[in-house]
């Protein structure tokens, strides 16, 4: 009776210090994760902002410095600056300059000895521009100062060289620190809740990992940002009933800088987010026509948003906002609902479609967005077809007619995700002609609405006239008539940029590619997608015929993708395919790391505790990014 008694007691002891167990782990996590972060931003430290006041200008000639010869440049203080740079570069990099700020009456207000390696360190990390901290107040606006760079202990041996004056106002990256916190935030959300069903706690985590990326990457620096825009404005006006003209005009554009994390697009959106529109533009949304616009479906959401700015009469920041925060809803939608569809390991799901590259399209207001969800939408519902195990309905026939459909003519290559259908056993259907009968007709008006939508286009690019008369590239006559030496181009390719692609895929190379971070933290991301796959339930593991399914597709769609850019973008005589990029195969993910599925390797390791990798790459995505800003 006393033992029973006593075993009672020290279970009810237990429950009651339970709680303390996902506290301690939230703590090591947080621990963990705010000693990565000292140790990245001491290495990477995150760029300030900086609001220019003389903007960076490169002289004609640079001047030597060295000995006696000194470098002086005057300037008029124009209004709040607290920092000047000079552009620089040295014969060596051993040894010191001094750098000097004097004001009218010849006092040095403040002096700077500083050693040559800095050159070296901005020469190879960014560019030559050092930067020199007056300090606040130090200059008073209308005054006139003069900078002067000396060298006495260099020779003409040693010499540095001075090439360019900018002064600005620093200011805090808001950006970035938003950031961290909803890293912080959201791997907290994960902790607490990864022993829940996955369904509850991965719309916050799609969520918090998505507006990481909002915040860190400058509006417009994705490929191609404009010509979205100006097709979700288009899809705007068709809803609004207005004209769309020739020419863009009003306040409703900014023109600000595609493919590039710039400080001036950070900038403009942190002053002017929260100004009131203009008065007295009523056509502000007017725009042009000369753009490549595809359909209207993949623009619904961002033009929506615009539309709904335009009614509001916010600015064009806050609306341009509005148009990323409603594309990233759509896709963090579209991902959940894979997850949800997924019959089993809906971890794939999530990690897929939380990559650092499919977040950075997510916040854009490019269709990548479309495809990238509805690709792993479609996937999971092939899945979840074949684990329900009932008759293939005409209620998933149209279904998978009707995602096809939206698909084809947004990206054609696409189109050939019907291929997956052949994943479906025998067993779900009544026979080959039951399968015929309702497999042949989705594939059939899925065709026909690519045919009617994109038909031209995809003519022109076959025969090559899209280019012109002057059409120097490869067309299907080259791929048709020299099969083999398509092939090697293929395989040469592959052979070279194989590596560049899938990392890219996964994210290493941001805003137009101009933004590359350490591949460390995308090959733990990598590592972490694999390990999902090699630890599997027994009964989750697919069988032969359907990892070869997914794997021919996936071949099949890189095989496209590699085509479509050989025909549209390569030269003749090229030895290498040109403007592939890693964002392109995204929608293959899935697939691929679905075949390489296999039954769970004898180690007890909870592949929930996984997703903590994605917490580390996301923290080198962070501290990459916002060390990259472009000035």
């Amino acid at each position: 009776m006393k033992k029973h008694k006593a075993e009672k007691n020290s279970c009810k002891a237990m429950k009651n210090i339970s709680w303390l167990r996902p506290a301690v782990g939230a703590v090591l996590i947080n621990l963990f994760l705010l000693l990565m972060m000292l140790r990245l931003l001491g290495e990477r430290p995150i760029d300030l902002l900086k609001e220019y006041y003389t903007d960076r200008q490169e002289f004609e000639e640079k001047t030597e410095v060295y000995g006696g010869h000194k470098f002086r440049h005057e300037f008029i203080c124009l209004g709040e600056e607290d920092c000047f740079e000079l552009h620089m570069d040295a014969k060596d990099y051993l040894g010191t300059f001094e750098v000097s700020l004097i004001n009218a009456s010849g006092e040095t207000l403040r002096s700077w000895t500083t050693d040559k390696m800095r050159i070296l360190d901005t020469k190879q990390g960014k560019d030559r521009w050092i930067f020199f901290e007056a300090g606040k107040g130090l200059l008073t606006e209308g005054n006139k100062y003069c900078i002067e760079v000396s060298a006495r202990a260099s020779d003409e041996e040693t010499s540095v060289f001075v090439s360019g004056f900018s002064t600005y106002r620093k200011e805090r990256n808001d950006f970035a620190l938003i950031a961290l916190g909803l890293l912080f935030i959201t791997a907290n959300i994960w902790w607490f809740n990864m022993e829940k069903p996955i369904e509850k706690w991965s719309f916050p985590i799609l969520l918090g990992t998505g507006f990481i990326m909002f915040f860190i990457m400058a509006p417009s620096s994705q490929t191609d940002e404009n010509t979205h825009y100006f097709s979700a404005l288009k899809v705007s006006n068709m809803m609004l009933g207005r004209e769309n003209l020739n020419e863009l005009e009003g306040g409703y554009y900014d023109g600000l800088k595609q493919h590039y994390n710039s400080n001036e697009s950070f900038l403009k959106l942190k002053q002017n987010i929260l100004t009131p529109k203009a008065e007295g533009r009523e056509d502000d949304f007017i725009c042009r026509n000369s753009f490549s616009f595809v359909q209207p479906a993949p623009y619904l959401v961002s033009g929506t948003a615009i539309t709904i700015g335009r009614l509001l009469g916010l600015n064009y920041y806050l609306t341009y906002s509005l148009a990323r925060l409603f594309n990233l809803l759509a896709y963090v939608l579209m991902v959940w609902l894979a997850i949800r569809l997924m019959p089993c390991n809906k971890e794939l799901m999530l990690m897929v479609g939380m990559m650092p590259m499919a977040m950075h399209q997510a916040v854009s207001l490019s269709y990548d967005v479309l495809v990238n969800g509805l690709c792993l939408v479609f996937f999971a519902y092939v899945l979840r077809i074949i684990a329900e195990k009932k008759n293939f309905s005409w209620k998933n026939a149209l279904v998978c007619a009707l995602m096809l459909a939206t698909l084809g003519p947004v990206k054609v290559v696409y189109c050939a995700m019907f291929l997956l259908l052949f994943m479906i056993p025998s067993k779900n259907f009544n026979g080959l002609k039951d399968r015929l009968l309702k497999c042949v007709p989705v594939i059939a008006f899925a065709v026909a609405i690519l045919g009617l939508t994109r038909l031209p286009d995809i003519a022109g690019h076959v025969s090559g006239s899209a280019f012109g008369e002057t059409n120097t590239y490869y067309d299907m006559n080259y791929i048709l008539k020299q099969p083999f030496a398509f092939l090697e181009l293929l395989a040469g390719t592959l052979k070279r940029y194989g590596e560049k692609y899938l990392l890219e895929a996964v994210g290493c190379s941001f805003a137009g590619t101009t933004v590359n971070i350490p591949v460390t933290y995308t090959w733990a991301y990598l590592i972490m997608l694999v390990l999902n796959q090699l630890f599997q339930e027994k009964g989750s593991v697919p069988g032969i015929r359907q990892k070869a399914v997914a794997l021919g597709t996936s071949a099949v769609i890189i095989l496209g993708i590699l085509t479509a850019m050989t025909i549209s973008y390569t030269k003749a005589g090229s030895s290498f395919i040109d403007g592939v990029q890693g964002r392109y195969f995204i929608p293959v993910m899935a697939p691929v790391l679905y075949s390489l599925s296999v039954s769970r390797i004898p180690l007890k390791i909870n592949r929930k505790y996984f997703t903590a990798i994605a917490w580390f790459a996301y923290l080198g995505v962070i501290a990459g990014i916002m060390s990259r800003i472009r000035y």
